[in-house]
């Protein structure tokens, strides 16, 4: 699938809601004493009549490696001869085996977008805006293996109310209770209305969000755009990133996640905006895939298959939604505004006819990744 600008629709309808819905090692962070900060914000998703989920992500910097920092470098070189390769136009010969190199003495965490994790423990209070006391939930640790991230899901919510956040976190100090260096990150989020109920709702929808086609400094001028216009929620039909050229390795895969959503347009619209999000080819793991190719050119890894599981299960460390999370049909009022997502990590039996694109058995058409999904 080529790379899509954004593709940005806006609706008004009358609605009614209600919705019914491991290869990696752990990072450690630099210093376990150190204060952790929130770069990449929280995400804010599945919301429902009822419920949310908060996603929290602790950084053990305030801010993101900035633009203009050192990039990495792949070369590939023949899996038989050892000889080196010269991609052109962005083609691989599938027996090319990749190698990374970090320029001017660089890590996975000093090279441009790079936002270090941080251990550390986090809760979410949360109310009706204009009430008095909040809820709060657990406190709760980050998840190394998971890119020092952790999800809250809110339940026992009201129908049709401004919800206001604080993310409360810090570090865990001497004894299991203790914690220090507190702060907070503060968002909010609308819930679904009641399904008796007929009012106006607004969404966006996007798709195609390649890290170089970012066109302001604070990442896609779209996002602050789309907050003016009172968002009711908003959907990522896919293709949130690109593996493709730079995915080689699960701390990579990570990086890309940290330096698309370090950019502060991007911080700002989803700590205040609820998303749901489905995903695509190229954040699956690359263009078309599929299980049956044997391609040493995408990835560094014991094999293919795991390094695949591995890419898949930063579909829900990355995104506010329950790890079993299958089909979601979200309806939003009388008049229903529908989002459904019918998704497997890979493409199953296609063949590709001579000179031609990969095709399902019996069709026509260009076979792409199986998600579907539909907003009306």
């Amino acid at each position: 699938m080529k790379s899509l600008n954004f593709f940005i629709s806006v609706m008004t309808l009358s609605v009614i809601a209600a919705c019914s819905a491991q290869d990696a090692t752990p990072v450690v962070a630099k210093s376990p004493d150190q204060a952790p900060f929130m770069a990449t914000g929280m995400k804010i998703g599945e919301v429902t009549t009822d419920e949310a989920i908060v996603w929290v992500r602790l950084t053990a910097t305030e801010e993101r490696v900035d633009f203009g920092g050192p990039m990495p470098k792949v070369t590939y070189t023949d899996a038989e001869s050892g000889e080196p390769y010269e991609v052109r136009r962005g083609r691989r010969p599938s027996n090319a085996v990749p190698s990374v190199e970090f320029p001017d003495g660089s890590s996975i965490d000093t090279i441009e977008g790079a936002v270090p994790g941080a251990m550390g423990i986090a809760r979410v209070y949360y109310k009706p805006e204009g009430a008095g006391e909040s809820k709060v939930t657990a406190w709760q640790k980050v998840d190394p293996i998971a890119d020092f991230t952790t999800q809250f899901k809110l339940s026992s919510l009201l129908p049709d109310t401004q919800y206001l956040l604080k993310v409360e976190y810090g570090k865990v100090g001497y004894g299991a209770t203790v914690y220090q260096d507190l702060k907070i990150l503060k968002g909010g989020f609308r819930t679904a209305p009641a399904a008796d109920t007929v009012k106006p709702v607004t969404f966006t929808v996007v798709t195609g969000q390649r890290y170089p086609d970012r066109d302001s400094e604070g990442g896609f001028k779209i996002y602050p755009e789309m907050m003016k216009l009172d968002l009711d929620f908003f959907v990522h039909t896919g293709d949130i990133l690109y593996y493709d050229q730079l995915g080689k390795t699960r701390e990579l895969a990570n990086w890309h996640w940290q330096r698309i959503y370090s950019m502060e347009h991007l911080v700002d619209f989803h700590n205040n905006v609820p998303s749901y999000f489905i995903k695509d080819d190229h954040d699956t793991w690359m263009n078309d895939a599929w299980p049956p190719w044997k391609r040493t050119s995408w990835v560094i890894s014991p094999s293919n298959r795991a390094w695949k599981y591995s890419l898949n299960r930063s579909q829900w460390e990355r995104k506010p939604i329950e790890p079993s999370a299958g089909a979601r049909t979200c309806r939003f009022g009388w008049s229903r505004a529908v989002i459904s997502a019918a998704q497997t990590p890979w493409k199953t039996g296609p063949t590709r006819p001579s000179g031609g694109r990969n095709r399902w058995p019996g069709s026509s058409a260009p076979c792409r990744n199986p998600t579907r999904h539909s907003v009306s």
